[in-house]
């Protein structure tokens, strides 16, 4: 592999080096074309992601555990990862309605947004890829838990149109169109988790 100083040449390497450089870091890509893996290794490299360590892993097992953990009554129950739900629907006619200040809550309460980082969500890059329809694909898993749901659509990177497309999702309450949770595919999503 070419290290060149904290220049990496990642073009140089071959695919099966390049998932594994990702891997390390905890980013999962069933990616084949190799332009593709080396773009993602250059935004790791360029996030200074770090290898994952074995207290990382288990803080991120942890993590993904709680936020597919949800309560009913005096009961807590993990639902399943969401990569590995198989029964996904492009019906939406019973996804309930999410209100914009159901985001609002989800955002202030779980993500930790500020009031600053609120009030100019329009520069918020999420926001700027919906508004310049990169969203598609958007389907549904209702058999999860009667009570719960996933949400699910790819996220066309702005700046990379042949690229693969992330992966984003929601849990959501059924009855109330609560947002219980989410997550993305993307290299930032995944850097947000580490650090």
């Amino acid at each position: 592999m070419d290290e060149i100083g904290t220049e990496i040449h990642f073009f140089s390497w071959h695919v099966p080096e390049l998932k594994k450089y990702l891997q390390e870091r905890g980013i999962q890509c069933s990616l084949g074309r190799k332009l593709d893996l080396v773009r993602l290794c250059e935004l790791a490299h360029e996030l200074d992601l770090e290898v994952l360590t074995t207290d990382t892993e288990s803080e991120y097992k942890a993590f993904d555990l709680k936020r597919r953990c949800v309560t009913i009554g005096s009961e807590k129950i993990i639902l399943d990862q969401v990569d590995k739900v198989d029964h996904w629907t492009d019906n939406l006619s019973r996804v309930p309605d999410i209100e914009s200040f159901d985001v609002l809550v989800y955002l202030m309460h779980s993500c930790g947004w500020s009031a600053d980082r609120l009030s100019n969500y329009k520069q918020d890059n999420g926001y700027r890829l919906h508004m310049a329809c990169h969203i598609d694909e958007v389907k549904a898993a209702y058999g999860l838990h009667p009570d719960f749901m996933y949400i699910k659509c790819t996220c066309m990177p702005e700046t990379r149109q042949s690229a693969q497309p992330y992966d984003t999702w929601l849990l959501v309450r059924t009855s109330s169109g609560e947002i219980i949770s989410g997550g993305c595919t993307c290299v930032a999503y995944v850097y947000t988790l580490i650090i």
